[in-house]
This record gives structure tokens, sequence and C-alpha cells, in this order.
């Protein structure tokens, strides 16, 4: 395993840390490239997950819960194509992660 596929690892695991300590969220899921089983994602891939919480305005208007996770050198919120909302943020490193904030009650079926 490489130094960023390491990288990743660790990120995963602070996130899962982190999300345990959190009473709003209720699940989260890995998507995307780093989620796949039938090629592994390059290097230039970033982690994507779905964030399932009862208040994620939250997330979206402060981001002072994401030194939990890591340092960070930049962060910004942005709008999905559905209306949501995804904090993308560069952590040292050169790390990214994107986070899509939802209600669990939108992912019913």
């Amino acid at each position: 395993m490489d130094q960023i596929e390491l990288g990743y690892e660790r990120l995963i695991q602070q996130f899962v840390t982190w999300a345990q300590t959190e009473t709003d969220i209720r699940a989260a899921v890995i998507i995307g490239s780093r989620a796949r089983v039938d090629h592994p994602a390059d290097e230039w891939s970033d982690l994507d997950i779905i964030v399932f919480a009862t208040n994620p305005e939250h997330y979206v208007a402060s981001a002072d819960w994401v030194e939990n996770i890591g340092v960070p050198w930049l962060t910004f919120v942005e709008r999905t194509p559905d209306g949501g909302w995804e904090r993308r943020v560069l952590f040292a490193g050169g790390l990214t992660l994107t986070l899509q904030l939802t209600l669990p009650d939108l992912w019913r079926a």
C-alpha cells in the first residue's frame, strides 16, 4: 500500500472515530471511486462520503468540526444537483474529502 492509500485509510478511520461521537449522524457511506472493488481508485481520486444526519445544516454552516478529522488547508460548501449540500475539504498532505450532507428521511424507500 502506498503513502496516498495509507493516508486515505487514516482519514477514513479519523472520520469514523469522529462520526461515532456525533449523535445526529445516523449513517455514512463511502461512494465513488474509493468504494469500487472492480478496479482501485487512482492516486488523484478523492474520498466521497454521503453523511445522513438529522441536522445536516450544522455541518454546512460551520467548518469547526472538520479539525476533528484532520488538518484542513481549505474547505468550502456548494450545492449538489439535487438541491442538497456538500462540503469539500482539502487536508494537509493533499488528501481531499467530499461529504454529501443529507437528511435520513430523504433516502427512505
